[in-house]
C-alpha cells in the first residue's frame, strides 16, 4: 500500500483523475464490485470542492482503487474506505464503513487534505 509502488500522475482536473480511475477499472485482470465503484464515484463527487487534486491515483493490490496526496492515502473498497496517514516513523489507519446509498462518513471527509479555498 506504499504510495511508492504506484505509478503517479499529475493531473491538471478532476475529469483527469476520474479518468485514470476509470482506465484502471477497465485494464484491471480482476473485475470490481460495483458497490466499489460506486463508492469510488460517490467520493469523487463529495471531494473536489473541498480537497486539492491527488498527486494520484491507481488500482489497489486487491480490485480496490486507491488515491494519494502526500503523506494521505484513501483506499476505496466495496463495503468501506481506508485511510491511512504516512509519518516517519509510523503509519495511521483507520477504517470507515460504508453502504450503497449511504452519505461519506463525514469523519473521513475531515480528515482529507483540504484546498486552502475549502467550500465545503
Amino acid at each position: 500500500m506504499s504510495q511508492e509502488n504506484q505509478s503517479s500522475s499529475e493531473f491538471k482536473n478532476w475529469e483527469a483523475v476520474e479518468h485514470e480511475i476509470a482506465r484502471s477499472i477497465a485494464e484491471s485482470p480482476e473485475p470490481f464490485e460495483p458497490a466499489t465503484i460506486s463508492n469510488v464515484r460517490d467520493l469523487l463527487r463529495a471531494i473536489p470542492k473541498r480537497c486539492p487534486l491527488p498527486d494520484g491515483a491507481a488500482k489497489g493490490y486487491w480490485s480496490t482503487i486507491q488515491i494519494w496526496w502526500k503523506g494521505i492515502e484513501i483506499e476505496v473498497f466495496d463495503d468501506r474506505y481506508e485511510w491511512y496517514r504516512f509519518g516517519e516513523s509510523k503509519t495511521d489507519i483507520e477504517y470507515f464503513e460504508r453502504s450503497h446509498g449511504t452519505d461519506i462518513p463525514p469523519d473521513l471527509l475531515e480528515k482529507l487534505p483540504k484546498t486552502t479555498t475549502d467550500c465545503a
